[in-house]
């Protein structure tokens, strides 16, 4: 019986580290990645939506640099909004990942058309755990996807909205 658990045990230990070992190859090109989240996928003239960048890497991550900035313009405005940057650690079924929320920014259309917020590139060091146990820094680059909003003109009101305001009505 002994000997059976024992064989059993070396079994799961050898799949679990071959299972580690196929992750590691497959996530070597994704060690950095940002990904762009937009509070709603379409906008009418005057309202107003949160984009987020997210930064995401497999191991902990000591510094990132970006000097990617979204600018205003006649057509759209985009206002920062504060950030704590501080690098979260959670379990998914990939495995440990950590992510740091990098920037907020709150985005208003003038106009209708499309809002086109173009891809930011990031760099970053991350802390790589060694083959002798110890540790090494590594640096990564990502950089974000381009994300495209949809804005549609603003409603005209209608003869309920005008009697409600108490606007006259000719």
């Amino acid at each position: 019986m002994k000997r059976f658990l024992l064989l059993l045990s070396f079994l799961l230990a050898g799949l679990a580290f071959s299972q580690l070992g196929a992750r590691d190859r497959d996530d070597d090109d994704k060690k950095l990645s940002v990904t762009v989240s937009v509070s709603k996928p379409a906008l009418t003239v005057g309202d107003s939506c949160v984009v987020t960048f997210v930064v995401r890497s497999l191991y902990p991550i000591l510094r990132v640099e970006s000097r990617d900035e979204l600018e205003s313009s006649k057509r759209v405005r985009f206002r920062r909004l504060p950030v704590r940057r501080q690098v979260r650690r959670s379990l998914t079924r990939r495995g440990v990942t950590y992510a740091l929320v990098w920037a907020h920014y709150v985005v208003v259309p003038a106009s209708e058309g499309e809002i086109r917020i173009p891809a930011c590139k990031f760099k970053a060091e991350l802390l790589e755990p060694a083959a002798d146990g110890g540790k090494r820094t590594l640096k990564a680059e990502a950089s974000s996807e381009r994300v495209e909003i949809a804005v549609k003109p603003k409603p005209q009101p209608t003869m309920r909205d005008l009697l409600r305001r108490g606007g006259r009505v000719i």
